[in-house]
Order: C-alpha cells, then sequence, then structure tokens
C-alpha cells in the first residue's frame, strides 16, 4: 500500500510541473506546448540536483509501462 501512496504523489509531482509548463506558456504567450517547457522544467530541477532521479523512478515507469 505504501508503494501506490508513493506512485501517486510522483504522479503528482509530474503533472505539477506539466500545469506549471502550461501556466509559463499562457503567462508569457509562447509559442512551445506547455508539456515541452514543463519536460524542460522538469530537467533543469533533475540537472542541478534540486530533484532526484530515484525520488520520480516509480511514477514515470508506471507512466512508460
Amino acid at each position: 500500500m505504501f508503494r501506490w501512496i508513493k506512485v501517486f504523489l510522483q504522479l503528482s509531482v509530474l503533472y505539477s510541473l506539466y500545469v506549471l509548463g502550461n501556466w509559463i506558456r499562457e503567462t508569457f504567450q509562447l509559442v512551445l506546448p506547455g508539456s515541452v517547457i514543463g519536460m524542460l522544467v522538469l530537467f533543469f530541477l533533475l540537472f542541478t540536483g534540486v530533484v532526484k532521479e530515484k525520488w520520480l523512478h516509480d511514477g514515470g515507469g508506471l507512466l512508460l509501462a
């Protein structure tokens, strides 16, 4: 049961980044899709070490499966 809660939280973080990307696109009237902007934000967070890959591993694996 704890694993499902962990996966739900990880999916919530990924979805939040998607929503953030859409908000950035709407606010700044950008041409890029919000999902791409959200992925760029995720890449930046992973690259700088703010977010660790293992923190999102199970949720991302579920989306890829």
